[in-house]
């Protein structure tokens, strides 16, 4: 079992560091990093992207500012005999009279019925969360963004039937 301990953007959204743990039967957890140049898929940039909104709604930043939020990444942790995933959300959000961002960590909060209300996490913040969590685990396996073989063949069709 893999389980994502952090993900983040960074070097200026070029790179990708996923920290993650493997279980190692009884003897607990190994922990691993991966920092790769290597573009993530899409996927994976737009499920982060898409945390944009849960910020918004952690953060109790007015709805109109959503656009103004880039999220750069994820913290979880894994808590209580069921292992319950709790998360922190790391973005920036653009200032009017500013060139300098906004840094932002939304409060840590929790996937598990035990916690007061305040404390956990909303059911749609839960599945934007394993969608990230999901395409991580895919980027650890060595999914990355590829580039289609078919740009090289089009461009080469295109210039043919221009120089025609």
């Amino acid at each position: 079992m893999i389980r994502v301990k952090k993900i983040k953007l960074t070097d200026k959204m070029k790179k990708v560091r996923v920290e993650c743990e493997k279980k190692n039967g009884s003897q607990g957890w190994d922990e691993y990093t991966i920092h790769s140049a290597d573009q993530p898929g899409p996927e994976l940039l737009k499920s982060l992207a898409s945390l944009a909104s849960e910020v918004v709604a952690i953060c109790e930043i007015p709805e109109e500012h959503e656009g103004r939020i880039t999220v750069t990444g994820v913290a979880f942790s894994y808590s209580g005999q069921d292992q319950n995933m709790g998360a922190s959300i790391i973005a920036r959000k653009s200032l009017v009279r500013s060139n300098a961002p906004l840094n932002l960590v939304t409060p840590h909060k929790v996937d598990s019925d035990d916690a007061d209300n305040l404390q956990q996490l909303m059911p749609s913040t839960i599945r934007a969360l394993d969608t990230v969590i999901n395409y991580s685990l895919r980027f650890i396996d060595g999914k990355r963004a590829q580039q289609s073989i078919f740009d090289v063949t089009e461009n080469r069709e295109k210039k043919e039937l221009a120089a025609a």
